[in-house]
């Protein structure tokens, strides 16, 4: 039976079953627009993207985050991270054309990790506030990077990210951080993981056909740029010194002082009641009305009276 020529099919295109970072698993697919109807259905769904005010999608965000131990100083104008790293590469598996243009300094106060203290976290951030350059600094919760705290300014070429390292470097002597160190890098760590050599990112039709398509259906125009609010950017701060209490670093009571809090002594919290420390007449004494819970105490050979 003869085809009708004026239905356009497209070409069979069978791709092997994938399992991406994100929490969706998908199966063969005919096509490529087969695997993005699949997807997006599924973000959807999940409340990642939603439809815009212009009839696209866009990515659902919550511009009031406490919870993130990040503080941004600046957005990049040229950048939709969020849309390139939780959609394009989380989803779909390939390196955005905007991650591949990615040049990115990376900063810690020092090279040795158990060096690293919040003190200098803060300081770095009024470095980084004053230069006003795409960049954020915070703890690094991640448990595949080495680092307590760093910092990263986004360049948006090779040369912009040279530019950056050689700026960054020579403030961060001239502003009393004589560890610190810069490299430069490419994308984002999670995409080097999977793909480590970087020098080699690069598309396959494959990949150009997604996002040909993805950027056709995704509308930057509504991707914000919203500054932190106040109240999140205290909450940060404040992570920050606990986070710095509980893992031991010795500078959180000056982080306190240097964000004009009031010393509060050698504890940030009330600190337990020990009883190792104490005589057997004066545990006795403390629990002689307790038996029930405290538990036999005719160890401790103690009269009562």
């Amino acid at each position: 039976m003869a085809q009708n020529p004026e239905v356009h099919r497209v070409p069979l295109q069978k791709l092997g079953a994938r399992a991406t970072v994100g929490n969706v698993l998908f199966n063969d697919f005919w096509n490529v627009e087969d695997k993005v109807s699949n997807i997006i259905t599924q973000l959807c769904q999940q409340k990642v993207l939603r439809q815009g005010h212009r009839g696209k999608l866009v990515v659902d965000t919550i511009p009031l985050n406490a919870l993130s131990p990040w503080f941004f100083i600046k957005h990049g104008m040229f950048r939709d991270c969020l849309v390139w790293h939780q959609v394009y590469f989380g989803h779909f598996d390939f390196v955005p054309t905007g991650c591949q243009k990615c040049w990115k300094c990376v900063i810690v106060t020092n090279p040795d990790p158990t060096k690293q203290t919040v003190l200098d976290l803060f300081r770095l951030r009024d470095l980084l506030v004053s230069l006003q350059l795409p960049s954020k600094c915070g703890m690094d919760l991640r448990d595949y990077t080495p680092h307590r705290y760093d910092a990263y300014i986004y360049g948006d070429s090779l040369q912009q990210g040279l530019q950056y390292h050689e700026l960054m470097s020579n403030a961060l002597k001239e502003n009393g951080f004589p560890d610190a160190k810069v490299i430069l890098k490419r994308g984002c760590t999670e995409m080097e993981l999977r793909y480590p050599d970087s020098t080699q990112w690069k598309h396959t039709p494959h990949s150009e056909q997604l996002q040909m398509r993805l950027d056709s259906m995704i509308d930057r125009t509504e991707i914000p740029d919203l500054p932190q609010e106040n109240l999140t950017v205290q909450t940060v701060f404040r992570r920050w010194i606990l986070r710095a209490y509980g893992i031991g670093d010795p500078t959180w009571r000056d982080a306190l002082q240097y964000e004009g809090y009031e010393d509060p002594g050698e504890f940030l919290y009330q600190p337990p009641i020990t009883y190792h420390d104490k005589t057997h007449k004066e545990l006795y004494e403390l629990f002689k009305d307790q038996q029930g819970t405290a538990g036999n105490l005719s160890f401790l050979e103690v009269e009562d009276g």
